[in-house]
């Protein structure tokens, strides 16, 4: 069976890319030594090796055609190597979301406060691996202050969360006054979780000139201590040096002593380069911390105290 699938895939799968540039290389090779043969008979100016020369030359020509040739061909199968990798990789993560769409139903079938488990996840919203950790973060660690940035598919899970814990203090960022007002009208908060309406503007951070952050952001919430901290805004798709930088204003400050961090779309440069600015924050601090990556279609990254580790490997 083995021995039929590598057959199949013979056919489908162009050869490695080295082996084909190995083989114009050699072709380059032997052209460039018939050329040198051509210029030594050319000094000569014999004409006994005329003829030869003639010769040499037509073959010079076709030389020079059938590379051509070979290197519109690797140049094709470069395209189609590119695109047969980026199916691959497709294929993984959307098996990947499938997997954690599974595992998340079969979590909360039982739940004691996840009454309403109608989620819309993916797309611009949190998938499922975001919706399985949180969930896992609420219902074991049980965090009492919360800041979410963003509002959406994790708003109705925290938001229920808060209802069922008269403890909890939960707040939501965000720019939309639409928005805010459709989800109102869609799913009912309870008065524990208070929607933090900022507008957005663009300010420099670094090297960057332009990156898109919350207005007032760490005024608002400089004084504020949060236990776990869910950041899914604002939009960040554009930003190609940082995203999403508004917690890094209140670092390490904002934090309790044990706390959990969540990032959406880790995988994007915006969100990987604020990963690292948070733990280069953190270490700097003297903070212990661990980190994990969950993937599906898109990537997410967690955050954690030392002593909450294990959710890096749930």
């Amino acid at each position: 069976m083995f021995n039929q699938i590598k057959s199949v895939l013979k056919k489908v799968i162009p050869p490695p890319t080295e082996v084909f540039i190995r083989e114009v290389n050699r072709s380059i090779n032997h052209c460039e030594k018939q050329t040198k043969i051509i210029a030594d008979l050319v000094k000569q100016s014999d004409t006994k090796h005329m003829e030869q020369i003639r010769l040499l030359s037509e073959q010079l020509k076709l030389m020079k055609d059938e590379n051509k040739k070979l290197a519109l061909r690797f140049a094709e199968m470069e395209k189609k190597t590119i695109l047969l990798q980026k199916g691959i990789t497709d294929c993984k993560c959307h098996a990947s979301e499938t997997v954690w769409a599974e595992i998340f139903n079969n979590v909360i079938s039982d739940s004691s406060w996840l009454h309403n488990a109608a989620f819309s996840a993916g797309r611009w919203a949190v998938g499922y691996p975001y919706l399985y950790v949180m969930y896992r973060v609420l219902n074991e660690i049980c965090p009492k202050r919360i800041l979410e940035l963003g509002l959406g598919q994790s708003t109705r899970m925290i938001g229920q969360y808060a209802m069922a814990n008269e403890d909890v203090t939960h707040f939501v960022v965000e720019h939309d006054p639409e928005w805010i007002a459709f989800f109102k009208r869609d799913f009912a908060l309870s008065e524990r979780s208070r929607i933090i309406q900022l507008d957005r503007e663009m300010e420099p951070y670094k090297e960057a000139s332009e990156v898109r952050v919350f207005k007032g952001f760490a005024d608002r919430f400089k004084n504020e201590k949060f236990d776990f901290i869910s950041i899914d805004a604002p939009l960040g798709g554009d930003m190609k040096q940082y995203s999403r930088i508004d917690v890094l204003k209140i670092l390490p400050d904002c934090l309790a002593d044990d706390f959990v961090i969540m990032i959406d779309d880790s995988h994007r440069p915006g969100e990987t380069q604020t990963v690292k600015e948070m733990k280069e924050k953190l270490g700097n601090s003297g903070i212990e911390y661990y980190a994990g990556k969950y993937s599906g279609d898109k990537d997410c990254v967690v955050i954690c105290s030392a002593n909450l580790k294990f959710v890096c490997t749930m």
